[in-house]
């Protein structure tokens, strides 16, 4: 199937002419925004690139690349305002590692297509043998229907709950990383950070009262126990509304556009709990509450960020300024998948 998008056709008699000419294909593939590397494919007298026919190492064909140095880079310091690479419309499929100058092509590879196999027929095979308890990631979960809303329960039978956000959990949290998670939601994430880290190193946060039950018998059910405090996160430690909606998913600190009962809630300040835990990486789920705690927290000794973003409830606008805030913090962007961004730093000291 022809899949190029529409900066990368050109159509016309011009073009037409030079692809007859196999000497000049080159230059018809850079008058479309992809580099001389690419296949062309021509249908209907229009000129295009198949995404399928992008090859795994094509930052090789993007980049000038150091010939005493195999996978490092020649004479680029800032892989991510590279000329091609913003041209073909793909400044996050590779960066380049501070100091080093090595080409990391994890970008790339987290935005193929790693979800599960055979997702609906997992879902519609659960669904009728009325599982009650699932493993996913070597941990266990409640996922009856008196436990949790089938919306979350069809993303449990299908494997991708939490798909993104458990995949970067694995890369960033480390045997002994002490973490600090802001949204419990079902105790998935911690439980996953606590396999990796060690129990004592993981303490979570969740705001939401009526999660407290599936929370604990999901820790019961994996015989571990991750340090939970139900209360909400804030600037201040100061108790605030909390927009509790029937979808788990759906309730917030933040007044939304959906039905939700309003409930006060009690809290803990962020600069406290850093303070306090000390945490090497942080674990954000928070339904848009991200853009004041990142911004007024002391991240000293933090060096790690995993979170979660919400332009559809802050704005673009504001996440972008999160981003810049996050970046001039020494933080690089390390990854992405679906809403959520790692955010990496190295030698990360204390105050």
């Amino acid at each position: 199937m022809h899949q190029a998008r529409p900066d990368q056709v050109a159509q016309g008699y011009d073009i037409l002419r030079r692809l007859a000419c196999r000497d000049r294909q080159a230059e018809t593939v850079r008058a479309v925004g992809g580099p001389a590397a690419f296949q062309v494919h021509t249908r209907r007298g229009r000129v295009g690139i198949h995404r399928e026919a992008w090859p795994a190492r094509w930052w090789r064909a993007l980049l000038p690349q150091n010939p005493g140095k195999p996978g490092y880079l020649d004479g680029i310091t800032d892989i991510g305002t590279h000329p091609p690479l913003h041209r073909g419309g793909f400044p996050w499929h590779a960066i380049a590692l501070e100091g080093t100058k090595r080409v990391s092509r994890r970008l790339a590879d987290r935005r193929r297509a790693i979800k599960p196999r055979f997702r609906t027929l997992r879902r519609l095979w659960h669904r009728s043998i009325g599982t009650r308890i699932i493993s996913i990631d070597g941990v266990r979960l409640r996922c009856g229907p008196d436990d949790l809303p089938d919306s979350v329960r069809n993303y449990l039978f299908k494997g991708t709950y939490e798909l993104g956000e458990r995949l970067l959990v694995k890369e960033i949290v480390k045997p002994g990383s002490r973490v600090l998670e802001i949204g419990t939601g079902i105790g998935f994430i911690s439980l996953l950070c606590t396999r990796i880290a060690g129990e004592g190193n993981v303490l979570s946060f969740e705001a939401n009262p009526a999660l407290r039950r599936v929370i604990e018998e999901n820790y019961a059910l994996n015989g571990v126990r991750p340090r939970l405090e139900m209360k909400a996160v804030t600037t201040d430690g100061k108790p605030i509304r909390f927009f509790q909606n029937d979808n788990i998913i759906s309730s917030s600190l933040m007044a939304r556009d959906i039905e939700a009962k309003e409930i006060e809630v009690e809290s803990a300040s962020i600069h406290d709990v850093i303070e306090s835990h000390r945490p090497d990486v942080i674990v954000m789920d928070v339904e848009g509450a991200e853009i004041d705690l990142l911004a007024t927290a002391h991240l000293s000794g933090v060096s790690g960020i995993l979170v979660e973003l919400h332009p559809h409830i802050v704005g673009a606008e504001k996440i972008e300024a999160l981003k810049e805030h996050i970046l001039g913090q020494g933080f690089r962007l390390d990854g992405s998948r679906h809403k959520n961004a790692l955010f990496v730093r190295d030698n990360a000291g204390r105050a």
